[in-house]
């Protein structure tokens, strides 16, 4: 009867941890949650500062098509603003970087020529198949095993 009583108080306690933990312990805590990752990794959430109608000043013309990491991004009004009542805005990204920076052709040579490697190796076996780089063979030679 005993060992049903610790059973029973056992299970009950683990079941009153797991209810904790999974909601996040007491309210107030003190404790924030970590900001959720995105769903392949951190967030690279970008934002391009873009000028009103008007043109807005020099500053944002010059800045015109640069992303910036959200939390790297110059606030708005930008400190040299020359304008009475900025109308500047923030246009979102998912990622800093706009459209594909590699070029899928670009490795497409190192596939053509096959083996590039100049020397047959350094191991005993490997100068036994293939020649001693000296000689000068190429071809593979008949193994014998002793």
């Amino acid at each position: 009867m005993e060992s049903v009583a610790v059973i029973v108080l056992l299970a009950a306690a683990g079941l009153l941890f797991y209810v904790r933990t999974r909601a996040g312990g007491e309210e107030g805590s003190g404790e924030e949650a970590p900001p959720p990752l995105g769903e392949h990794g951190p967030s690279f959430h970008a934002v391009e500062v873009r000028a009103a109608r008007d043109g807005g000043c020099e500053m944002v013309r010059a800045l015109r098509g640069i992303r910036f990491l959200s939390t790297e991004a110059p606030p708005i009004p930008l400190p040299s603003c020359s304008r009475g009542r900025c109308a500047c805005f923030y246009v979102h990204h998912e990622d800093r970087r706009s459209g594909q920076r590699r070029d899928p052709r670009a490795q497409a040579h190192y596939l053509a020529d096959g083996d590039r490697r100049g020397s047959s190796g350094r191991r005993a076996l490997d100068q036994a198949l293939y020649g001693t780089p000296d000689a000068g063979t190429s071809s593979p030679t008949a193994h014998t095993g002793g």
